[in-house]
């Protein structure tokens, strides 16, 4: 799932010029098929980085133990929350 500015992007935020058009990259990676995957949010090489628990470097694995995860594209700061 990509967010970002433009219109093709799967959660759009537009308002903001300083969000990329395809800004952050929110994944589900199931490695091994007998196993639940995880999601992975990382920056997609934004100007101006999505600032994820002080790190825009690394993907961020989000897991059921984090009970949510904000992080901050642009000026507009984002929650999700793992529910199984």
């Amino acid at each position: 799932m990509v967010i970002g500015r433009k219109t093709d992007a799967d959660i759009q935020l537009c308002t903001d010029s300083t969000i990329s058009r395809y800004h952050t990259v929110l994944e589900y990676v199931q490695k091994n098929p007998n196993l639940d995957g995880k999601f992975y949010l990382s920056d997609n090489a934004s100007k101006f980085g999505t600032v994820v628990l002080l790190n825009a470097k690394h993907p961020l694995c989000v897991d059921t133990k984090m009970n949510g995860i904000q992080f901050q594209v642009g000026g507009d700061l984002i929650k999700i929350s793992y529910k199984s």
